[in-house]
């Protein structure tokens, strides 16, 4: 079976130029998809962990993670600096608090799962009630803006 040659095309990069612009285009648009699925992908992967590890500590001693949501509602802004302080310690030195937690880890583990679900219901406690405070903060529409107190109201006149 003999293959015809093929005739040779007067190929130009002019030629060529929209169709690059387009596959360029369609690469893009796949990757800003891409991104954009994994950014999704990846934030119902860390709720998923977050989820069991409340869980999880939850389980493990009930009475310190209640005690620490509830202080970390009662005392967000505290928590919140005390929060802030550890994740600046991490930043700036992660081998001493990973040398210190596994050192603590292994001469005492209910302590360390104590203290452990203490800050972290703490600091769920304080995100979940900031949260809600800027909920509550946002600016409601009076009647001077066209709407009125009641949903009734708006639909009889």
């Amino acid at each position: 079976m003999k293959v015809a040659p093929l005739q040779s095309l007067p190929i130009t990069s002019e030629s060529l130029s929209p169709i690059n612009k387009e596959i360029s285009q369609n690469g893009n648009q796949t990757k800003n998809r891409l991104d954009v699925c994994l950014k999704k992908v990846c934030h119902a992967a860390l709720f998923i962990f977050k989820s069991s590890l409340s869980l999880a500590l939850y389980w493990i001693n009930p009475s310190l993670f209640a005690v620490g949501f509830f202080v970390g509602i009662a005392f967000d802004q505290e928590v919140s600096k005390a929060i802030e302080k550890i994740k600046n310690i991490w930043k700036t030195q992660p081998w001493n608090l990973c040398l210190i937690a596994a050192v603590a880890g292994f001469c005492s583990l209910p302590v360390t799962l104590a203290v452990g679900s203490l800050l972290w219901s703490s600091s769920l406690g304080s995100t979940m009630s900031k949260k809600a405070q800027n909920l509550m903060t946002i600016p409601e529409c009076s009647i001077a803006d066209g709407i009125s107190e009641t949903p009734l109201a708006n639909e009889s006149g």
